[in-house]
This record gives structure tokens, sequence and C-alpha cells, in this order.
């Protein structure tokens, strides 16, 4: 357009532009619920994909986060939270975090979305996963993305209700469903 464009007081400029992030550097976030899936191979799996994805697109992996068990029932996890800070400390120089999938990042639903939102719209960061390859730099990835993070949701609830179902008919059958308590046997 040139400067004298009659339509140029049309078009709308935003105020806040999402910032262009031009490095290659990146950031890794993995995790498992348990304390059991810690001691399996589920963080080297993690690892190890996270690794050959980076080194298959040259992305540089400047920082590591999580490797314990913290559920991601909700998004105060100390490690993820370490992680955000150290994305926002260092707005400019981190192109994205890497997680093996969408549920490493987050299982809240519409709190992980605005996550990545507040990621993508006020760093430029965006979230990557290894097995759910999508391109939030345009609007049909970021919905997929959110997609992913609500099934992410639904699978928790769906768990959940398994679960009570099953403790229910355990409960009904006279078993145990938890630890006894010390001092006393079945």
């Amino acid at each position: 357009m040139s400067s004298n464009d009659p339509f140029k007081k049309f078009i709308k400029t935003s105020k806040t532009a999402t910032p262009v992030v031009t490095t290659n550097n990146y950031v890794s976030y993995r995790r498992v619920s348990s304390k059991d899936q810690r001691d399996n191979t589920s963080l080297e799996n993690q690892d190890i994909a996270i690794r050959q994805f980076c080194a298959m697109r040259n992305f540089n992996v400047i920082a590591e986060f999580g490797g314990d068990y913290e559920s991601a029932k909700t998004d105060g996890r100390k490690e993820f939270n370490r992680m955000l800070d150290y994305v926002r400390k260092n707005k400019g120089q981190v192109a994205g975090i890497i997680v093996y999938n969408y549920t490493r990042f987050s299982r809240t639903g519409g709190q992980g979305i605005m996550i990545a939102q507040e990621l993508r719209e006020k760093y430029g960061v965006h979230v990557l996963s290894v097995t759910q390859p999508l391109d939030t730099k345009n609007e049909n990835g970021v919905l997929m993305q959110d997609l992913q993070l609500i099934f992410a949701r639904w699978d928790n609830s769906q768990r959940k209700q398994n679960a009570i179902a099953g403790m229910k008919m355990k409960f009904k059958k006279g078993e145990w469903v938890v630890r006894v308590p010390m001092g006393n046997d079945i």
C-alpha cells in the first residue's frame, strides 16, 4: 500500500502486536503423574523423543524442566511454573516449549488454553508437541491445540470416573481400596 492510499484509514491495526521470536532456542518440559511412572521408563522415553524432535529441526534446547512426578490436574505445579517464569523472564529468547504431548503440558482444559494463548500472544512462544505436531502460527493450528488441551481434561475426567466406579465395586465386595492405617492390618 502506498502512503497516500485512501483505504489506509480503514485498516485495523493491533496496538499490542504478537511478538515475533526469531531465535531457534527452545525449552523442554517433561513430566509424569505418579512416583510409579517416574520409576519406569516414561520420563526417559519422553526425553529421547524430545531430543530427536529437536535434532531433526535443529532446535537448540537451552533449558529443561520437569523430570519428576507432578499431576497436571492443576497448573500450580512447581516445575511447570518454574518453566513459565523462565520463559517470561527471557522474553524474546525462547521460541517455544517442547512437550512429548499436550497432556504433559496441561490437563486443565480452559486454563491450559489460556496459558498457551498468553505465551503465544505476549511472548511469541509456541507450545509444540512431539506426538501431536501442529502449526500454532495459524488459527487452524491454534484451534487444534485448544482441542487437544480440552481432550486432555476430558481424558482426566474419564479416568476419575472409571477409578471411582472401580473403588465403589471393591467397597461393595468388602475389599480395601486404600492403604490400611499404620498399626492395623486387614
